[in-house]
């Protein structure tokens, strides 16, 4: 959902707060020098950058062009592998974790704690898929369907659950995606009957 939001410019950033009238100030409120967009929070600010910098090899040497977010998001994802993509996610999510909490009176965090975090969300986050993906469920018998991009300047989501009565477990995913076909977010959860 977080990506989601980023893309299509409908985070809390003090620019989209000053276009509702919910705030007279858009500028960063970490480094004071350019408006806080979604962009420049997330990725070209000072402070963004030294997280991107602690990061793997493969994001510290991007170089992305664009001024919304959704165009960088959409490089990322034509670029990287699988794994480094899931990382650049985790990342995102905690570079705005990490400004909400300055925004709110605490300290900013060091890039390096944020990285940590990062790789110890995304561990948590695969473990948890490679559980849900390797347990027996029963087999539903469907018809195969083929999936079909939503239309232009729209965004799909699909989502799908089962039940294992056995275990007295339910799953449930989401995904959603664009008018191009690329996929902005994800969830995947288990829960007990």
């Amino acid at each position: 959902m977080f990506l989601w939001k980023a893309c299509n410019d409908s985070l809390p950033t003090f620019k989209n707060l000053q276009k509702r009238k919910v705030t007279e100030d858009k500028m960063c409120p970490i480094c004071h020098l350019e408006e806080e967009s979604v962009t420049h929070v997330l990725w070209s600010c000072g402070a963004a950058q030294d997280v991107w910098c602690q990061a793997s090899r493969q994001l510290q040497k991007l170089s992305l062009e664009g001024t919304l977010f959704e165009s960088i998001w959409g490089q990322l994802y034509r670029k990287l592998p699988k794994p480094t993509l899931e990382e650049a996610g985790m990342i995102l999510r905690l570079i705005w974790s990490r400004r909400n909490d300055y925004v709110h009176g605490k300290e900013l965090r060091h890039p390096k704690e944020i990285i940590n975090k990062a790789h110890e969300d995304l561990q948590c986050f695969r473990e948890s898929n490679s559980k849900v993906l390797t347990a027996t469920l029963p087999a539903c018998h469907q018809s195969p369907q083929r999936w079909k991009k939503p239309p232009d300047d729209r965004y799909k989501m699909n989502w799908d659950a089962v039940v294992n009565t056995s275990k007295n477990l339910i799953g449930i995913g989401a995904i959603i995606s664009d008018y191009n076909g690329l996929v902005l977010g994800t969830i995947i959860s288990s829960l007990k009957l």
